[in-house]
């Protein structure tokens, strides 16, 4: 039997490089025909990387080859792309209804936020950094929601 999400969130933050491989069996999870599977994955994502964002572990390196990269930064950007790769999922379960929909809408929402409490990217210069990718399609559910809503 698969371990829960919880013992696995758990072992993740104990040692991350070890259990990395837990943030792609979530990412498989939102790929999975039954509803709870897609929801637990949901769930394992949003903790793992809200622990990453507020810890300042998901970083961007300047343009290294990757011949060049210490095993630090190639760890970094692995889990940089694991970060974007979840995001975009998350996004297109959107177009799913209920509990799924609802779980991937409040992910999206509290990842952009501790995202823009501790950026990804470096500020520019007297320049902020704004997580923009996910406000639309969570402004475009909202609105449906409201429309929905009110129309019932």
């Amino acid at each position: 039997m698969a371990p829960t999400h919880e013992v696995s969130i758990k072992e993740f933050k104990e040692d991350k490089v070890k259990n990395a491989n837990i943030i792609v069996d979530f990412l498989q999870h939102l790929e999975d025909n039954d509803k709870k599977k897609v929801k637990s994955g949901i769930i394992g994502l949003r903790a793992i990387f809200i622990h990453l964002l507020k810890n300042g572990d998901i970083k961007i390196h300047a343009d290294i080859p990757d011949d060049l990269m210490t095993a630090s930064k190639k760890f970094d950007k692995w889990l940089y792309e694991r970060y974007n790769e979840a995001f975009e999922k998350l996004i297109s379960l959107l177009r799913h209804e209920g509990a799924v929909k609802e779980a991937a809408l409040s992910t999206i929402i509290k990842l952009m936020k501790a995202e823009n409490r501790r950026p990804v990217r470096k500020k520019t210069e007297g320049g902020l950094v704004f997580q923009l990718r996910g406000y639309k399609p969570c402004w475009m559910n909202s609105y449906q929601i409201i429309m929905i809503t009110r129309n019932a």
